[in-house]
């Protein structure tokens, strides 16, 4: 078993435009078959089967294969994806008026409103709920991540590794497969600078997330800041989580989940960020907005 801290700056350079979110996109970049390495992360050891991280806090369960078939469900036209995984053997439906869907490939699902501790009208409560993100690299690879939030912390978290069917499995997955775990905690921006594209979106009370409307802000990162940030819950796989209060100081209540993958193979670091805000009492909190954000160095 080795346990490997890695301390990285990005030297490639690739050229990437963050679009508005495409179902249709979506749908191309994430249909076909996958293959790689899963694992579940909890805050302590729960089982005497579970690893240490030893170089940041939690532990995982043992590494094993995973693989998914993913395929666009019909019912008079295309409305949705739908994954077969296994070895669970879970069928996941990903539509465009539940989830948001980026023209990457990349989606998040969450729950629209957060109930109170008494509300029994919501299948979620802000003191426990759940989250999937699917975050997809420019290398044909994606991690896939299941959060359980309870409390305002990270109880669990399920976290599949995979890449294309037929090519090669990607090194992080079966890095993990010969149980040698990896854990970036720290990476620094290339020295000569890179880019973040933050592209940001509310919910449309009506129509969901097909008519959101959307905004991308772009902004300079210098050679050297950070890339990851502090605090988080940090995985194997260049994966990580931060669940945060949305309002410090403010009258606001508010939650704010962040769920983060750095792919030394495409150069990026990509980050899907939703925020719950409520005008406190009790009352429960709204998913106010979700963001993708990508940090890359630009081609020449």
């Amino acid at each position: 078993m080795r346990r490997t801290l890695l301390l990285c700056c990005f030297g490639a350079r690739v050229n990437a435009v963050l679009a508005p979110p495409s179902f249709d996109r979506c749908l191309q970049r994430g249909l076909g078959s996958w293959r790689g390495a899963g694992f579940t992360w909890t805050p302590d050891a729960s089982a005497s089967t579970t690893i240490p991280l030893a170089v940041a806090p939690g532990h995982i369960t043992v590494p094993s294969p995973c693989s998914s078939d993913v395929l666009a469900e019909a019912r008079g036209a295309v409305h949705a994806i739908r994954e077969e995984r296994q070895p669970s053997g879970g069928v996941v439906v990903v539509s465009q008026q539940s989830s948001t869907c980026f023209s990457c490939g990349s989606w998040c699902e969450a729950p629209r409103y957060l109930g109170g501790a008494g509300d029994e009208n919501h299948l979620a409560s802000a003191l426990g709920f759940g989250v999937s993100v699917n975050i997809a690299h420019g290398d044909e690879t994606r991690k896939r991540l299941l959060l359980a939030v309870v409390g305002g912390s990270l109880a669990s978290c399920d976290v599949y590794i995979e890449g294309r069917a037929g090519v090669a499995m990607p090194e992080s997955a079966a890095t993990l497969l010969q149980r040698r775990l990896q854990v970036v905690v720290d990476a620094k921006a290339w020295e000569g600078g890179m880019t973040r594209r933050v592209l940001s979106g509310s919910p449309d009370d009506g129509s969901g997330w097909s008519g959101a409307a959307w905004e991308v802000e772009e902004s300079a990162v210098e050679g050297g800041a950070p890339l990851l940030p502090p605090n988080a819950s940090f995985q194997p796989g260049g994966c990580w989580v931060r669940v945060v209060d949305a309002v410090e100081g403010g009258a606001e209540e508010g939650l704010v989940v962040e769920v983060g993958s750095l792919s030394l193979e495409s150069g990026e670091v990509k980050v899907v960020r939703q925020k719950w805000t409520g005008a406190g009492g009790g009352d429960g909190l709204h998913l106010t907005s979700v963001q993708l954000s990508e940090v890359t160095a630009e081609a020449e």
